[in-house]
């Protein structure tokens, strides 16, 4: 009982790790585009449509993700290279 449940946390913790590194760059894109950018929008609204965006995303790259995802030794240079991905996008 113990082995499933630390299986299905293992893969719960992955999922979690492959969106949060598309949010990344998708958030960071809808922070500069001239539509979703703007101070007029709210900012839940713009959460809301960037882990809406996320959810739509993730699956076309889950599996270039994935594997990034999974080793810990290089998720930081990851990281900051997803934001500036997205800068780039979006500016």
């Amino acid at each position: 009982m113990n082995d499933l449940a630390a299986q299905i946390l293992g893969v719960g913790q992955m999922a979690l790790m492959s969106g949060y590194i598309v949010f990344l760059r998708v958030g960071t894109a809808m922070a500069l585009l001239p539509a979703f950018g703007e101070r007029s929008v709210p900012a839940q609204i713009r959460l809301m449509l960037g882990l809406a965006f996320t959810v739509i995303v993730l699956p076309a790259v889950a599996g270039d993700v994935a594997p990034i995802a999974e080793r810990a030794e290089v998720i930081g240079a990851f990281i900051l290279t997803e934001v500036i991905a997205g800068l780039v996008i979006g500016i």
